[in-house]
């Protein structure tokens, strides 16, 4: 087997690359914000459908945390589709094959 002995000179000319490198990718411009996600414009309320199921007090926990979380931020609306287990299964492939899934 051979071995191979790493000098001290090449050593820093491995380290000399490494640094240019990480200073020229620091160095770039910096992207330009993509048209239509300018800070200041009013964005348009985003819609979170959320579908799971349970039992009674599953169900009432899961719309107590959305109403909860509407009060903490207006922007969000959070629809809550809870179902018996019973009916998940059959409502969440009606939903994919209407192309509307949750």
């Amino acid at each position: 087997m051979v071995r191979m002995q790493l000098s001290r000179r090449r050593f820093l000319q491995g380290v000399s690359w490494l640094s240019a490198g990480t200073l020229v990718a620091a160095c770039t411009a910096p992207m330009p914000t993509p048209a239509g996600m300018d800070e200041g414009a009013a964005a348009e309320p985003v819609r979170i459908r959320f579908a799971g199921w349970g039992n009674t007090e599953e169900l009432t926990l899961y719309e107590n945390i959305a109403a909860a979380h509407r009060e903490e931020d207006p922007g969000i609306e959070i629809e809550n589709l809870g179902f018996p287990f019973s009916d998940y299964a059959q409502k969440l492939f009606a939903w994919i094959a209407s192309g509307d899934p949750p």
